[in-house]
């Protein structure tokens, strides 16, 4: 179990704003030192998530969300380590958050399949598998020629099956 959550716990977290596996994501109106800052933040959270130390996560990722309160990684982490630590309010209200700065930064460069790829997993952690799979569908028209959505189509019978994944919220 543990190693299947921490496996979905890199992939998810790896895949948060990325165009492709491992990427790092752009921020937008910020100054250097507070991305950079906020990045160390989200970096020593995840590590600490990896530890299942969530209540230290928490701590780090909300001064990187004062820092970053755009940047929907930061958001996605902190509704992750929160559900872990049973928050399930404040897991659904960072979920929340992150899809609709992912919605908004997908409206403003739809060429960009991350957002749709992330918008996807969130409405999975916010437990909306009807719309995660149309949101997917509707990704996929738009991208035909996009790898990582076809790799995540293909994935998502195993995520929706999974009882691992901190979702919260009512099941569709």
């Amino acid at each position: 179990m543990v190693n299947f959550m921490r496996i979905l716990l890199i992939f998810l977290l790896g895949l948060a704003g990325c165009s492709s596996f491992g990427g790092k994501e752009k921020t937008v109106d910020v100054t250097t030192g507070s991305s950079k800052r906020a990045d160390q933040l989200v970096a020593q959270a995840s590590q600490k998530m990896q530890d299942e130390n969530f209540e230290g996560a928490v701590a780090l990722l909300n001064e990187a969300k004062r820092l970053q309160p755009e940047w929907p990684r930061v958001w996605t982490t902190l509704g992750i380590a929160s559900a872990r630590l049973g928050n399930d309010q404040m897991a659904k209200k960072s979920f929340k958050r992150a899809l609709a700065i992912h919605e908004k930064q997908y409206r403003a460069n739809p060429s960009e399949v991350k957002h749709v790829k992330e918008q996807v997993y969130l409405l999975i952690l916010l437990n909306r598998d009807q719309e995660a799979k149309e949101r997917l569908a509707r990704g996929q028209s738009n991208h035909p020629n996009s790898r990582a959505l076809k790799r995540l189509s293909k994935m998502m019978p195993k995520i929706l099956a999974s009882d691992e994944m901190p979702r919260v919220g009512s099941a569709d």
